[in-house]
């Protein structure tokens, strides 16, 4: 099992196993951006229910099947969170290719998620639940932007 402390960088998550270069599949990535696109409107569904903490939650699974289809376009498949974010990092938002602001959403939600999974207690979000669900509809709509080239 590896201590996450240790990854510092993207060659890491790659030594380590937790990226691996596969075949592309651009269907493959595709079907993520569905996934994200039903994630998206469950986490509003959740919201209008009062369920808050699941509307949250369902706003990751959003989020990361967004950021899973571009790791499917490129041939990458992931066995860890933390690394995903730091292959988009490098590949996708310090090369201008996604807004930072992109970057910051996602890495609030990956907070949010964590607090959640594995918090004992009830945990009070701070963040507004609109701004984040407009800043993941437009991350989906950048990636299937990219996806679509």
């Amino acid at each position: 099992m590896v201590i996450f402390l240790f990854i510092r960088n993207l060659d890491d998550c790659f030594k380590e196993d937790l990226l691996n270069k596969i075949h592309v599949s651009m269907d493959l990535a595709k079907k993520e951006i569905k996934m994200a696109e039903l994630f998206l409107k469950e986490a509003v569904e959740l919201k209008d229910l009062n369920k808050e903490l699941w509307a949250f939650s369902s706003l990751w699974w959003a989020f990361f099947h967004a950021a899973k289809a571009l790791l499917w376009k490129d041939g990458i498949k992931e066995k860890s969170h933390i690394c995903l974010i730091k292959y988009l990092t490098e590949n996708y938002f310090k090369t201008k290719k996604l807004n930072m602001d992109f970057l910051n959403d996602l890495e609030i939600m990956q907070t949010i998620r964590k607090n959640l999974q594995y918090s004992p207690i009830k945990i009070e979000i701070e963040h507004n639940f609109e701004e984040l669900y407009n800043g993941c509809e437009e991350f989906i709509n950048k990636i299937n932007e990219i996806i679509e080239k």
